[in-house]
């Protein structure tokens, strides 16, 4: 899996076009190319199943993995439909020339976004979304985190890594 990390904040202009940063676009063109379809130049874009007015970003692998966790379920199972949703939802956005991404209107209605977009590594997806959003979120997160850095471990213990 890629590593998509740090936090970059873009402009976007009136017809919706934000620059993705070229660390991040070089992450996720390494890991599309491990794709079964390598072709694609862009970023998959889905709303995120954790936080309201949050966007998620990913490559063509990650979403084919995520393809391979739900097609492991009961393929009649209420797991199954449910978390299929996530496909339905999804966005395929090109790169243009420039490496910039066309938001749609939804989404960037959705995700508040007005001006500048913020753009969070998340490990092997981003987060995208108004920077007040996600930078409130990475606050939050960030205290807890050092209320108890031990955590990690205890977690990890737990799902027997």
């Amino acid at each position: 899996m890629a590593r998509l990390l740090s936090t970059y904040t873009n402009k976007i202009d009136r017809k919706g076009r934000v620059s993705v940063p070229a660390r991040l676009r070089a992450a996720l063109a390494a890991e599309q190319a491990r794709c079964s379809d390598p072709g694609f130049a862009g970023l998959i874009l889905f709303p995120s199943l954790r936080a309201e007015r949050v966007w998620n970003g990913c490559s063509g692998l990650f979403i084919e993995n995520l393809v391979g966790d739900i097609d492991a379920l009961d393929p009649f199972g209420d797991e199954a439909d449910d978390f299929s949703v996530i496909l339905a939802e999804a966005r395929e956005l090109p790169w243009d020339g420039e490496g910039r991404i066309v938001l749609p209107p939804d989404v960037i209605e959705d995700a508040g976004i007005d001006g500048q977009v913020m753009f969070a590594g998340r490990g092997a997806y981003i987060e995208i979304g108004a920077p007040e959003i996600i930078g409130e979120r990475i606050a939050q997160q960030s205290r807890r985190v050092r209320q108890d850095p031990g955590r990690l471990s205890r977690a990890r213990r737990k799902d027997g890594a």
